[in-house]
């Protein structure tokens, strides 16, 4: 009797004879661009791509840029018993890499849990997401009629990062922490006013590569900022600038003597990049545009708009030849 003939094995999936360089550039464009972060589990967490295959497991835990950037928010957060050991497993893995860290959890206990060692950090650079829960007076406030500082909680232990170079602040956040700011090159603020925004980037002007400022409400400018803004505020190394507006923002302040935000607020010498909310550019979009890159003198490479409307990209082309991407996107 002849034996049975066996099955001839499967062949591989043809992605899994690309080079692992290839591979790696895969995984890169599957997370969030650097310094923003995907989160700690889930589908979009690097941790799906080690469950695929051992060849992708293989790649994707020596691959320490993929770990470098860790999200803790209310919704994805393991049991507090398996935080600590996550935490320290992306801290591995990530090598020496600058970290970018974003703790958004109101729970203190559940944040004391994560970051109760900030050892294995050491000198690294960093990048902190900083929750309103932690921001704490610093002391009492006698006269409700003067602004109160606020400080980072000792568990951010702020002190014991001295390589902070970003940081992403949200609402009333942004008021109540002291960081260094003249340190910084990335800085990420979510729900800021006009005065908060220019109070805060004339501080941090001087080493600025990106910037990233979503707006909620307009309000009245100090005299000193005010100047700075209708000057020009310089942000030699600035390289991108996102600049958008939360959906129920009303411009009605600017009217009343108030101060409205435009991009010639700033002066970007260096800025490649470019993603403003349409709002920022009216009446007159293309005008607009060409004073502000005449003011900065910067060769922008790409320019994304965001609006409800979809603009004439030739009118764009014709008018800005120099600028090799144009692209335009819905408000969400």
């Amino acid at each position: 009797m002849l034996e049975a003939e066996r099955p001839a094995a499967p062949a591989p999936a043809p992605v899994l004879s690309l080079p692992n360089e290839l591979t790696t550039e895969i995984f890169f464009h599957f997370l969030p661009t650097y310094p923003d972060c995907p989160p700690l589990t889930g589908l979009a967490s690097p941790t799906t791509l080690t469950h695929v295959c051992h060849r992708w497991r293989q790649i994707g835990l020596t691959t320490p840029a993929l770990w470098r950037a860790i999200k803790f928010t209310e919704n994805l957060v393991p049991s507090s018993d398996r935080i600590h050991s996550i935490f320290d497993a992306w801290i591995d893995r990530s090598a020496s890499f600058p970290l970018s860290l974003d703790i958004a959890i109101a729970d203190r206990d559940l944040v004391a849990q994560i970051l109760k060692d900030p050892s294995p950090l050491g000198g690294r650079a960093l990048a902190l997401g900083v929750p309103e829960a932690l921001c704490t007076p610093a002391t009492p406030n006698p006269n409700p009629n003067k602004p109160q500082r606020f400080f980072l909680k000792p568990e951010f232990w702020a002190e014991r990062v001295p390589n902070l170079r970003a940081v992403v602040l949200h609402g009333e956040a942004i008021v109540r922490v002291t960081v260094p700011w003249a340190a910084l090159t990335c800085v990420t603020l979510n729900r800021v006013t006009v005065h908060d925004c220019m109070h805060i980037v004339v501080r941090a002007r001087r080493r600025l590569v990106r910037c990233v400022l979503n707006f909620d409400g307009d309000d009245e400018l100090v005299d000193e900022d005010r100047a700075d803004a209708e000057k020009g505020i310089l942000l030699p190394w600035l390289e991108s600038l996102v600049v958008t507006e939360e959906e129920s923002m009303e411009w009605s302040m600017a009217a009343a003597g108030g101060f409205k935000f435009n991009l010639e607020s700033f002066v970007a010498p260096s800025l490649r990049r470019l993603e403003v909310q349409e709002e920022f550019l009216k009446p007159d979009p293309v005008a607009s545009l060409k004073a502000f890159i005449s003011k900065s003198g910067c060769a922008l490479r790409e320019v994304c708009i965001i609006g409800n409307t979809t603009p004439e990209l030739e009118s764009y082309r014709r008018a800005f030849p120099s600028i090799s991407t144009f692209s335009f996107s819905a408000r969400t």
